[in-house]
């Protein structure tokens, strides 16, 4: 689905512009690398959803919410990224209090980008 790949297209150059402006180092060949793994997963159902449909805590604070953090704390938050966990969270009715916390947080930041 190209709209899809588009929209990964989009978190991994900001996950990977994130890093870069924190001075982490992913090596010349991770976008290369992460297409190419997207590319050639083929149909599977992702873990994060397997987590919603379980009603299951999922790891979206830990993965995009530190990319959202570090990209806020180098005056560049990412706004797919900001987004699309906007969305997640959305979709989840009973995630627990320190999710909150964290959703209030990017919420405001999200808030903040726009303007």
């Amino acid at each position: 689905d190209p709209i899809t790949f588009n929209l990964v297209d989009a978190l991994i150059k900001e996950g990977i512009a994130v890093a870069r402006t924190n001075e982490f180092s992913l090596g010349s060949n991770y976008y290369p690398y992460a297409i190419n793994y997207i590319k050639n997963a083929g149909a599977h159902k992702p873990s994060m959803l397997q987590d919603i449909e379980a009603n299951r805590r999922t790891e979206v604070d830990y993965i995009n919410g530190k990319i959202v953090k570090y990209g806020t704390q180098a005056a560049s938050p990412p706004p797919t990224t900001i987004t699309g966990f906007c969305l997640i969270f959305k979709n989840i009715g009973n995630f627990p209090l320190q999710n909150v916390t964290l959703f209030s947080y990017l919420y405001t930041v999200a808030l903040k980008t726009i303007k």
